[in-house]
């Protein structure tokens, strides 16, 4: 996501899209693709080995990034489409590096805890450092080695990775025969869920772009509907092995999970048209926006320090308030300062 917000003026400009809203979903075809395949690739690790899939995420990322930036010669459409896969690639990635970095820290303290607790700090980081590197290649040199460079970083760290990291012992025996390994990976619910949720997001954020009045979105939504309700048929009535461990699930942790979803769509909402805000109407540059976005992404780090204890501690309601807070307060006021720096700037 960091890596994109810099170049959407370029790539707008490109593309010849006046619009912000026209492109808003390249970066949520991004975070779809990345939601929709990560629990399937926890399925995929525990039957082919978290190392294989993890290493296969990483190149599949590379591939996609090197076509992302070479979309400039092609569509907007194929610059969409190419970072839809490029999610794919990180929801690979995402599920099977937790996996390996668990199996890695083994005794359960204090370690462990400082361990995962940076990790869940690389998504601020990672944030922040995408931006600023992206914004640097777009003022020297061109938006599409963005991609490039990021791809030359993917291939890099796949080969370091399959060299150094020592494959971990599989949670399933991979079956033989191709009916068995359908029953273990659960292919129909693969199918219907990853299709469920794939079509509900684009729908919304191509909603976001053409308006609701178009009769094929109201289409779409239903078709997504209906293959949630088979995803949840299959999943409770025929999958000997079903993605989702129902009996782990209460009304306790869908609410949690709520909570938390809505937390960090309100995060990524306000982050892409804040960017757009800042850098249109107070025609700042690229770097400027990245340097106002570090401020702001610190008070989230601070957020993701609080969910890693909200897991460890049992005063879990008081801490995800004060997560989400972390997010709602610095939102709320730094979209007050757009609002009013735009206001000036309509003004003059």
């Amino acid at each position: 996501m960091g890596q994109t917000l810099p170049i959407t003026k370029g790539a707008g400009s490109r593309f010849h899209v006046a619009n912000a809203d026209k492109l808003s979903p390249a970066v949520a075809a991004y975070t779809i693709a990345l939601g929709t395949f990560a629990l399937i690739a926890c399925r995929l690790g525990e039957v082919f080995g978290n190392k294989h899939v993890f290493v296969g995420g990483l190149s599949w990322s590379a591939v996609w990034s090197l076509v992302t930036g070479t979309s400039f010669y092609s569509t907007q459409s194929l610059f969409i489409a190419s970072r839809a896969f490029q999610g794919v690639g990180a929801a690979l990635t995402l599920p099977t590096g937790l996996s390996l970095l668990r199996a890695a820290v083994r005794p359960t303290g204090i370690r462990k805890t400082i361990i995962f607790a940076i990790h869940a700090a690389m998504s601020p980081i990672g944030l922040i450092l995408g931006a600023l590197g992206a914004s640097f290649l777009v003022m020297l040199a061109w938006w599409p080695w963005v991609y490039w460079v990021f791809s030359v970083a993917l291939v890099i760290l796949a080969a370091i990775s399959h060299f150094t990291i020592r494959s971990s012992p599989r949670r399933h025996r991979r079956p033989p025969g191709a009916h068995a390994l359908t029953l273990e990976l659960d292919l129909p619910g693969i199918l219907t869920g990853s299709l469920s949720l794939g079509l509900f997001g684009f729908a919304w954020s191509q909603a976001l772009a053409v308006g609701w009045q178009e009769a094929y979105i109201g289409i779409i939504l239903t078709m997504s509907v209906i293959l949630a309700g088979l995803f949840i048929m299959i999943e409770t009535c025929y999958a000997p092995k079903p993605l989702i461990p129902y009996s782990a699930i209460s009304w306790e942790v869908f609410w949690i999970l709520v909570a938390i979803g809505c937390g960090w769509s309100c995060f990524g909402i306000w982050l892409f048209y804040g960017w757009q805000f800042v850098e249109r109407l107070q025609d700042a540059t690229p770097v400027a926006v990245s340097q106002a976005v570090c401020k702001w992404e610190f008070i989230r780090l601070t957020k993701l320090h609080i969910d890693d204890d909200l897991f460890l501690s049992h005063v879990s309601c008081w801490l995800l308030r004060c997560g989400n807070h972390t997010i709602h307060t610095p939102t709320g006021w730094a979209s007050s300062h757009v609002l009013r720096r735009a206001t000036e700037h309509l003004d003059r």
